[in-house]
């Protein structure tokens, strides 16, 4: 049951809503790429505000290995929450620059050092060159003491371990897209080394950007991955067949994509009320069909052509083909 509220909160509240909210949000930046720089600083100071006395874990210390939107996104939204002092975050990211709303964040340039510093590793790292940055874990002191979280995706405890260690707390972690504007929808598995206030301490850190479900059984990732990440590309081209339609009826292409964004957003966002009172969205669209006859026509058209099965026998492909990629 715990599993089958889960998708229902995925697609409903957080994978459909949060999918458009991502759409608005990159249409929002691109419409004020010429914002003036100063008060677009002076905008996101105000966002991010933390001092020694209010900070949550003051002498708690996390390193990102690997430095991509996720990693930043996850780090800004500790700051901004006040979780963890800006000074005791490093990330390891040669290539990139932190934003300047992150100033004291310190970007070094060896996997070690980073470690070290840390009582939380964040593994960011593509999954198709993980190995040499791992291999580089070894020379690390003490990290049995540490937990790591892998955002690598097909990864698994065993592949981790080959580098980690067998005595190492590790807590594997799902995210999709939409975590990039603090809405995503993640999944974490905890090794056996994990106890629970671990597992408890990544969730509350995670939340400021993701609703976050954890489960002990390593596979569950699996499934996580493709209903909250293929889940959010299934919305996407549903929105795109929406706006298309749209603009062949006559409405201006960006009236049409503003449409169905809100469309979108609004329907996640009902669709997660009701779900809090125990009306899924299998009941909601059945009730919008007896309430109007448009819609009627409409899903009876979708049923007659396997709308529904097309889906679901996607979500089987993917779901076979992540588990066969796992440590290839």
């Amino acid at each position: 049951m715990k599993r089958k509220n889960f998708i229902y909160g995925l697609l409903s509240g957080l994978g459909i809503a949060g999918t458009a909210l991502t759409i608005r949000h990159l249409l929002s930046n691109s419409n004020n790429a010429n914002k003036n720089e100063k008060e677009n600083e002076k905008e996101n100071k105000r966002m991010i505000k933390t001092t020694t006395t209010t900070t949550k874990y003051p002498n708690l210390k996390i390193s990102f290995l690997g430095g991509g939107d996720i990693s930043w996104a996850i780090i800004t939204g500790l700051v901004k929450n006040q979780l963890i002092k800006e000074e005791n975050i490093q990330i390891y990211d040669p290539t990139n620059k932190p934003p300047k709303i992150l100033k004291e964040i310190k970007v070094v340039e060896e996997v070690t050092g980073a470690v070290n510093f840390s009582d939380i590793v964040v593994l960011g790292i593509p999954p198709h060159n993980c190995s040499k940055t791992l291999k580089i874990l070894n020379q690390t002191r003490d990290v049995s003491s540490k937990i790591f979280v892998s955002f690598i995706k097909n990864r698994t405890f065993k592949y981790l371990k080959n580098f980690i260690g067998n005595d190492s707390k590790i807590i594997r972690a799902s995210f999709n897209e939409p975590l990039l504007i603090n809405k995503g929808a993640s999944g974490i598995v905890g090794c056996q080394n994990c106890i629970e206030d671990d597992i408890e301490l990544i969730i509350e850190l995670l939340q400021p950007v993701s609703f976050v479900i954890d489960s002990e059984d390593e596979s569950f990732l699996d499934s996580v991955d493709v209903i909250s990440g293929c889940g959010t590309t299934f919305v996407f081209k549903l929105m795109e067949a929406l706006i298309e339609e749209a603009k062949q009826v006559g409405i201006e292409e960006e009236d049409a994509t503003n449409l169905v964004i809100e469309t979108i957003i609004g329907s996640g966002k009902l669709s997660k009320e009701r779900n809090k009172i125990g009306i899924f969205p299998d009941q909601l669209s059945e009730l919008a069909s007896k309430k109007n006859k448009l819609d009627s026509y409409a899903l009876n058209y979708l049923k007659e052509n396997s709308y529904k099965s097309t889906i679901v026998n996607a979500i089987k492909l993917s779901h076979q083909k992540s588990i066969e990629l796992n440590d290839k």
